[in-house]
């Protein structure tokens, strides 16, 4: 086709008028949606005062929060920092959340020094009558009527404060990630609140690990106390801060009740001496897998949480300690596959002994290797003492254990074995 300079000319102005009108139309684009973004309310967060159920009870004041709508999207709208890299700060009167790089000096903000062992890791104090103890949900949200709860830890002398966003409903999670981090944050901070207890677990502790205040928790320890999903929240405070946290209760499982459970978390919030030996209940008893003696700091939780971690800069790293495991709904070939990733990724060769607790309703199918064939596998590859029955997790008994304490496991070749903690979780 013949073609003239004034047609070549036309043309080449034509192209560079295409060329540009994708770069202006996606501006346009991303500036709808940022303004789709800022409607839905979620990139102001919510920086509402912790309430008591003793205000509740004197004002009938509600928890503030976002309530979230199907339309609201479930990823925060606020992006995480990368690992390593500083969270850009906003023109807000506060920042939603805080992260530093973990472990740093040992003087509080108050000119006070936390309480550091020999190892390095710090404790809290052991709870008193009319402590306070602040409830959390690093998770999912607290459902329905907490009364009941309340009563039973006030009925053993404490007093009780919620995170603004303990009952936030935001998707499946309470709260965004930096309103759920910014509550564990302010606790921390908070040296009238003794102690941490999180109110149920489900998902999400792992969303926070990057917008938290190791320094400032490391400043001001205290005991923070759950299992499940909390496991994530654990690990890494017990990485970046070297802090005693505890597997045991959550609020949605006390009870009135004066059963093992209750007796195990009433003893261990008010303890500030090594427990010593860990006390089953009646007629269940540590059995050994792998025999051998070993002393070292405990570790670990929920097997889901700890595979979940690895790979990440919140992997435990369980050079030398005794690693609990447990575990619940999983089949056995996932167990299998959990275990071996912890196998591969090294953490079974680095640590000094292993300890199942319960695995509950992990089933398989006929013919298949069962979760206790797992077990067994995994602890031989191991190398290591092993033992199982540890009443941890998520079964109708679940006792308190301490985590970043020095403990020691004696696994015979024949009769039962043992777990005694050697070391005080509290002061």
């Amino acid at each position: 086709m013949h073609c003239t300079h004034t047609d070549k000319l036309a043309g080449m102005v034509l192209a560079a008028l295409l060329a540009l009108t994708p770069v202006y139309g996606y501006a346009a684009d991303s500036a709808a949606a940022d303004t789709k973004i800022a409607g839905t309310g979620q990139t102001e967060i919510s920086h509402s005062q912790p309430w008591t159920y003793e205000d509740e009870e004197t004002t009938k004041s509600k928890p503030t929060g976002k309530i979230a709508t199907p339309d609201t999207p479930i990823v925060s709208s606020t992006p995480h920092p990368a690992p390593g890299r500083t969270r850009t700060r906003t023109s807000t009167a506060r920042p939603s959340a805080r992260r530093t790089t973990g472990i740093s000096g040992t003087t509080g903000t108050a000119g006070t020094a936390p309480a550091v062992t020999q190892s390095g890791w710090v404790r809290g104090k052991a709870l008193k009558q009319g402590d306070t103890i602040g409830i959390v949900a690093p998770a999912m949200p607290c459902q329905g009527s907490q009364d009941a709860y309340v009563k039973v830890l006030q009925s053993m002398g404490y007093k009780v404060r919620f995170g603004p966003h303990a009952r936030t409903q935001y998707g499946y999670l309470a709260g965004t990630d930096e309103e759920r981090a910014q509550d564990v944050n302010d606790f921390f901070a908070d040296d009238t609140v003794q102690a941490i207890l999180c109110a149920r677990g489900g998902y999400g502790s792992a969303r926070l690990l990057d917008l938290l205040d190791y320094d400032t928790i490391r400043q001001h320890p205290k005991l923070l106390i759950g299992y499940s999903d909390i496991t994530a929240l654990q690990t890494a405070l017990g990485e970046k801060a070297r802090l005693v946290t505890a597997s045991g209760m959550m609020l949605n499982h006390l009870t009135a009740d004066n059963n093992y459970s209750m007796q195990q978390l009433k003893a261990g919030l008010a303890a500030n001496q090594p427990l010593g030996a860990f006390k089953m209940p009646a007629g269940q008893k540590l059995t050994t897998i792998v025999p051998g003696t070993v002393t070292g700091r405990l570790a670990g939780g929920n097997l889901s949480v700890l595979t979940s971690l690895v790979g990440t800069p919140y992997a435990l790293d369980g050079t030398g300690c005794i690693l609990v495991l447990e575990e619940t709904g999983e089949e056995a070939y996932r167990v299998d596959r959990m275990l071996n990733q912890l196998y591969q990724s090294g953490l079974l060769n680095r640590v000094a002994a292993i300890c199942y607790g319960e695995f509950v309703d992990c089933g398989n199918d006929p013919g298949d290797f069962t979760v206790d064939d797992v077990l067994l596998h995994y602890g031989i590859l191991s190398g290591k003492p092993v033992i199982k029955g540890l009443p941890i997790g998520h079964s109708s008994v679940n006792g308190f254990l301490p985590y970043g304490v020095q403990a020691t496991v004696t696994a015979p070749e024949s009769g039962a074995a043992s777990l005694v903690i050697n070391e005080a979780h509290a002061l």
